[in-house]
């Protein structure tokens, strides 16, 4: 059986707007189209509402370490869901500066058991830190490794992106290198050309 149905809502997709009907099963979303027949534990009638896909916020600052009286990890993912953000990206500005790996360790095992929705963290790129960027890029072998950075370290960032990165703009004049961006392509040649050019 069904977990749950949410009837009767017009969905937004990345192409169309569509009047259905969405069965969820263990927690994925199982059959979208109009479905009278089918049975659910529960039902949601989203007459008259929109029903659109979760968000990502590519740049949100929880402001943990450092700063709690503010926010902290656990509030801002709380946040972040009950505006329909299902993914983040926190940025590495905190007191201290997620730098070194031993700080990013300590972030993401902060952050274990208590963010509500999906999440990243940004590794703060400085003028000195390139070793410990490469500790934890080769050390934990991620798929993905996020720099952020002021646009006066961008050579030290093209300097990174040796390790198998690509380099794109990022938000702020910060500079972020991927292995793959959902909506970027931007490789090293092409950056370097549109930063002497003023384009970044």
């Amino acid at each position: 059986m069904i977990d749950l149905i949410i009837r009767n809502g017009k969905i937004v997709t990345h192409n169309n707007e569509r009047l259905a009907d969405i069965a969820i099963k263990n927690g994925k979303i199982f059959k979208i189209g109009k479905l009278p027949n089918l049975k659910s534990k529960k039902t949601i009638d989203a007459k008259g509402l929109h029903v659109l896909p979760g968000a990502f916020d590519t740049q949100v600052q929880f402001r943990e370490p450092g700063n709690t009286k503010k926010e902290n990890l656990k509030t801002g993912s709380l946040a972040a869901v009950a505006g329909g953000i299902t993914s983040v990206f926190d940025m590495p500005n905190n007191k201290p500066s997620i730098t070194t790996r031993k700080l990013f360790m300590k972030k993401l095992q902060t952050a274990k058991n208590r963010m509500h929705c999906n999440y990243a963290f940004y590794f703060g790129a400085e003028k000195d830190n390139i070793k410990e960027i490469k500790k934890v890029y080769h050390n934990y072998n991620y798929k993905t490794l996020i720099l952020a950075a002021s646009i006066r370290h961008t050579m030290h960032i093209i300097n990174c992106s040796k390790l198998g990165a690509d380099v794109i703009t990022g938000p702020l004049n910060s500079i972020t290198g991927l292995f793959n961006h959902p909506q970027t392509d931007l490789g090293l040649e092409k950056f370097l050309s549109d930063y002497k050019k003023g384009n970044t």
